[in-house]
């Protein structure tokens, strides 16, 4: 074959590739055009339409006596249709001088990594009229920038109960991953703490929308349906408002934490924690002027009432109960304490330097007497305690339905052999007996130990949310108390150690929460903390014949639990009597005018 056949050929194979090619495109464009056309066209009008969200306003949150604790208010935010922006750098620009934002604050949040191409992006919210008004005006230089009113969290009492109630935040990357199911996306807020975390679900509600078509001037030229928002459901808690109130009031500016309980149900009266914060801070993006301010302030955010401490003396209850019930003391039986306690070539002392003298092993929790806790832990051993500790309730999570609650440490010489690898040294026993060494607890787990010494019966499970309801007052969910365990010892033996800890509230470490109209029976503590002041408690519930509250209070290096902490006690104690005990408590009905109804 020669060069010219051999080229005509080549020349002939491409010219009906060619064709081909050529041919196969007309029948698409002609399929595109006729046969799929009215397909086309719709999905068209759906990309060419923008869905703006309508936020449904979160669950209102109710004290138990219908007060209102968090409800919502409307604002108006400014978002971004992704879209629509023809000239980003200019609009940015635009945007940075109308919100007084800076650009690189407005080009992060357009780069939000799961921002969706047509999800709306939020810029800013809780924007004023007068700003509402100007980017109207400048419309024409914002294309693709969109006005919409959304609900923001609204917490009337500021600080007060801030750890129970939590907060809310904007959703995070790691969140949007994280909870893809919940069909949650950049710009919604989550419960980020506390009860709104925790029953977020709930309170949260369904997102509705608005389809509409966007002008090349970022205005909505025709509505292509909307779907209402569903609100969130409401949330009744066992709170009792006006006793948080005071409560944190007694608390005052002390760094601790004050817990509130009812005896035979469990349900959390109050809750106090110190250093607090105000959750509407939260309301909007936080500049890091404020946040620098807020977290100074010692750790705020720490719920103290679910951190852990060395109990000190409040946990004797716990030795004594031990030794009654195992038989290896009597409450009778007469020990001397001259003012220390000699193991070996250490020397323990008693919190009175110069002893209590001869006394009885129940007037030592009474005298709280170092050196009879000493010997009868000594005697006891580890284990003994321990075993009795957690049938009380101590190293294990409570239940309570807030996040972040820390289990505690009740040691033995397992765990101690497991941990340190190291026996369990008589040391040890001594240490542990008076409620030190590796013994670790929590205010809400000290209460709810002499929750269970005070009716005589049952542990429960402490819980702050007594009900759920929608819109239309269903019940979604009630609360009913939940026994998870049982007093550990007798009738004889609990009657004893009742009838001291009501000794200590008359006469001895406890009287400064002594009230004659509403007499308590408790316990003080001063827990040791090396190298800094001692940590103080007092633990207690009242009226000791007819237990109704338990009331433990707490505070970071504040010594002697004799002193601030029992004080403490004492006006809540008295303020619970004469507002909730001595007049009839009226039954307040819900407010709710805060709800937006969208």
């Amino acid at each position: 074959m020669d060069d010219g056949s051999k080229y005509s050929r080549n020349a002939f194979i491409l010219l009906a590739a060619l064709a081909l090619i050529l041919f196969v495109l007309i029948v698409r464009l002609w399929m595109v055009q006729i046969i799929y056309h009215r397909s086309y066209l719709r999905v068209s009008k759906i990309n060419a339409a923008q869905s703006m969200p309508l936020v449904a306003p979160r669950g209102i949150i109710y004290d138990r006596y219908g007060k209102v604790m968090v409800a919502n208010r409307a604002v108006f935010s400014v978002y971004v249709l992704q879209t629509q922006m023809i000239d980003k750098a200019k609009i940015v620009r635009n945007l940075s001088r109308l919100l007084s934002m800076s650009e690189a604050e407005i080009i992060n949040k357009l780069k939000e990594k799961r921002a969706r191409p047509f999800d709306p992006i939020l810029i800013k919210q809780n924007i004023s009229k007068e700003m509402v008004g100007k980017i109207s005006e400048q419309k024409h230089l914002l294309p693709g920038v969109v006005v919409n009113i959304r609900p923001v969290r609204v917490y009337p009492n500021n600080s007060i109960a801030a750890h129970v109630l939590g907060y809310i935040g904007e959703v995070t990357s790691d969140d949007l991953g994280r909870y893809a199911v919940l069909n949650i996306r950049q710009g919604d807020l989550i419960g980020k703490s506390g009860i709104e975390k925790i029953y977020d679900a709930y309170l949260r509600g369904t997102n509705g929308g608005e389809r509409v078509s966007i002008s090349t001037y970022g205005r909505a030229v025709e509505e292509r349906g909307v779907q209402d928002p569903v609100p969130g459901k409401n949330v009744t808690l066992s709170i009792d408002l006006d006793l948080q109130k005071a409560v944190e009031d007694a608390l005052g500016s002390n760094a601790g934490a004050v817990v509130v309980l009812d005896t035979v149900s469990g349900e959390v009266l109050a809750m106090a924690s110190h250093p607090s914060y105000d959750p509407n801070i939260f309301s909007q993006p936080i500049s890091s002027n404020i946040w620098g301010k807020v977290y100074r302030l010692n750790h705020p955010f720490l719920n103290r009432a679910l951190s852990v401490y060395p109990p000190g003396s409040t946990f004797k209850v716990v030795t004594l109960s031990a030794v009654l019930e195992k038989g290896i003391y009597h409450a009778e039986d007469m020990f001397f304490c001259k003012g220390y306690f000699q193991l070996g070539r250490r020397i323990a002392r008693c919190w009175k330097a110069g002893g209590h003298g001869h006394i009885s092993l129940a007037e030592g929790l009474v005298q709280s007497c170092d050196v009879v806790f000493y010997t009868v832990g000594l005697k006891a051993g580890p284990d003994v305690i321990a075993d009795f500790a957690k049938k009380y309730g101590l190293g294990g999570l409570t239940g309570i339905d807030l996040p972040s609650e820390a289990s505690g440490i009740v040691p033995s010489s397992e765990w101690k052999k497991k941990m340190y690898k190291e026996s369990w040294y008589p040391g040890d026993s001594i240490n542990y007996a008076i409620g030190q060494g590796f013994l670790m607890v929590t205010p809400l787990q000290i209460a709810n130990l002499y929750g269970l010494i005070a009716n005589g019966r049952d542990r429960f499970e402490p819980h702050i949310a007594l009900n759920i309801k929608d819109r239309d007052g269903m019940v979604l969910f009630s609360s009913k108390p939940k026994i998870i365990g049982q007093i550990p010892v007798s009738s004889s033996n609990l009657k004893i150690i009742k009838n001291a800890l009501h000794d200590v509230v008359l006469r001895a470490t406890g009287r400064a929460a002594k009230i004659p109209s509403f007499e308590a029976a408790g316990k003080t503590g001063t827990a040791e903390n090396p190298n800094k002041p001692a940590h103080a408690w007092f633990v207690c519930y009242a009226p000791y014949d007819d237990p109704k509250i338990v009331v433990a209070s707490f505070v970071e290096h504040g010594l002697h639990g004799d002193q601030v902490t029992a004080r403490i006690a004492n006006k809540v104690l008295t303020w619970y009597y004469q507002n909730r005990v001595a007049p009839e408590v009226p039954s307040a009905e819900a407010e709710d005018s805060s709800v937006i109804e969208l």
